[in-house]
């Protein structure tokens, strides 16, 4: 979802334990579930007890939503949430409601609070070991890696511009563009079928000039996240990559870094986000 974040990870300091927040607002637990009072813990074994072994969680307490009764924010620590691969660990916020506890946010990986919000909630950035960012907003209902729908955050920022954008303020990448030396390079070099790729089309840095955006359109090209996407920057003498990922629907965003438009990607953990260094999307 990727190698950046949609928005600029300015942290703030929340209603946190004493040992849970870092400066650049990175959460860490406070500690074992028996640091929780008797209905917390009825909490967490209600929620999660079915899926994890409780002496393999720990917890931290923030106030995420500024009422007094803070929400949990629980890492799983053993082989059972964590992936061997990758080393990343499932997360969890769950809430008190006069439901019972639910949860109301799921991700893998840190997690840090952002001085951002959506609907009177902070922002909340999962951060994977090869450095994918994805950026959970509050719904009202609860954190979600997907944007859609929602109305709130920098990402509406007018795309004046960049065409017409949907009623969430996003620009889809205008598929379809006339690009056949960029595509004829790239299957060339990748050795792949020209007929397996679809052509957009992008002005990401605002030059006059469009980036070329490949996917592949063939069973070879997709996986389990969607299907392969190549960025060109097609300016030079030669087309030069400036991005490779997987994911589907991509998407271009109100912000920015070194002057080139974030790139969103769906995938299965939601909208994975790029943005560009200075040499490449990351």
């Amino acid at each position: 979802m990727i190698r950046a974040a949609l928005l600029p990870i300015l942290m703030v300091s929340m209603a946190c334990g004493p040992a849970s927040l870092l400066p650049d607002g990175t959460v860490l637990p406070d500690g074992d579930l028996s640091t929780l009072d008797e209905a917390q813990r009825g909490g967490v074994f209600a929620v999660l007890g079915g899926i994890t072994a409780p002496e393999d969680l720990r917890v931290a307490q923030c106030d995420l939503s500024f009422d007094d009764q803070p929400e949990l924010i629980v890492f799983g620590t053993g082989p059972d949430q964590c992936d061997a691969a990758t080393g990343d660990c499932l997360n969890w916020v769950l809430e008190a409601t006069e439901d019972g506890w639910l949860p109301v946010m799921e991700g893998a990986g840190s997690v840090q609070i952002a001085i951002s919000s959506s609907m009177g909630r902070p922002d909340l950035v999962t951060t994977q070991n090869d450095g994918a960012l994805i950026v959970q907003k509050f719904d009202g209902v609860a954190w979600r890696a997907s944007l859609e729908g929602l109305i709130y955050g920098e990402a509406e920022e007018d795309l004046a511009g960049y065409g017409t954008p949907d009623d969430f303020g996003y620009l889809s990448v205008a598929w379809g563009g006339e690009a056949s030396d960029v595509a004829a390079y790239h299957a060339a070099k990748t050795i792949v079928d020209r007929t397996t790729l679809e052509v957009g089309l992008a002005d990401l840095n605002e030059d006059g000039v469009a980036e070329v955006i490949l996917r592949s359109i063939s069973q070879a090209g997709c996986g389990r996240d969607g299907c392969d996407h190549w960025v060109y920057d097609a300016s030079g003498p030669s087309p030069a990559l400036l991005m490779e990922a997987q994911g589907t629907d991509m998407e271009v965003l109100a912000t920015s870094a070194n002057g080139y438009r974030d790139l969103g990607l769906w995938t299965r953990a939601g909208l994975m986000l790029h943005r560009f260094d200075g040499a490449a999307y990351r």
